[in-house]
């Protein structure tokens, strides 16, 4: 929950309006998929992961899931697996995403967690979801200008 306070698109949803697509950051914490799940072969695990890039969102409840899978014969063996929308995330931000979370798990196991920041939104993209929440608006938006990468 920490890391969806200090992240605003990852309160963010997509819903039908008048122009198109609207973005909304409204999206509940109960809401984001968290799923916990076991496999006992190799092929087992692959096919899950395979199933996970199959998964379609659900845009008007999230925009991303989360999915830790652990080895049955081995409870220590685990691998996180975070999904988001392309909407949200870069494959660039990913990757800072997983590593502020495997932090702050490393200091919640510490029991030395402290609270973070809560992130601004690129200028740009938070202007632009307040002045026209349409999606076709941000898609000709974002051929206007250069969005910085790994922004999340």
């Amino acid at each position: 929950n920490l890391l969806f306070q200090r992240h605003p698109l990852l309160r963010a949803l997509i819903y039908p309006s008048k122009e198109g697509l609207a973005f909304e950051l409204i999206a509940k914490f109960s809401d984001i998929p968290i799923l916990y799940s076991f496999y006992e072969t190799e092929q087992q695990r692959q096919k899950n992961i395979e199933n996970e890039m199959q998964e379609l969102f659900d845009l008007r409840k999230n925009l991303w899931r989360v999915q830790l899978l652990s080895k049955k014969a081995d409870p220590k063996k685990k691998f996180l697996i975070l999904t988001a929308h392309h909407a949200i995330a870069d494959a660039l931000s990913l990757v800072n995403f997983t590593e502020e979370f495997l932090n702050c798990y490393t200091e919640l196991l510490k029991n030395s967690a402290h609270q973070l920041a809560i992130l601004p939104l690129n200028d740009n993209i938070e202007k632009l979801l307040i002045s026209t929440n349409s999606w076709d608006s941000y898609l000709a938006f974002q051929k206007e200008i250069e969005l910085p990468g790994g922004a999340f």
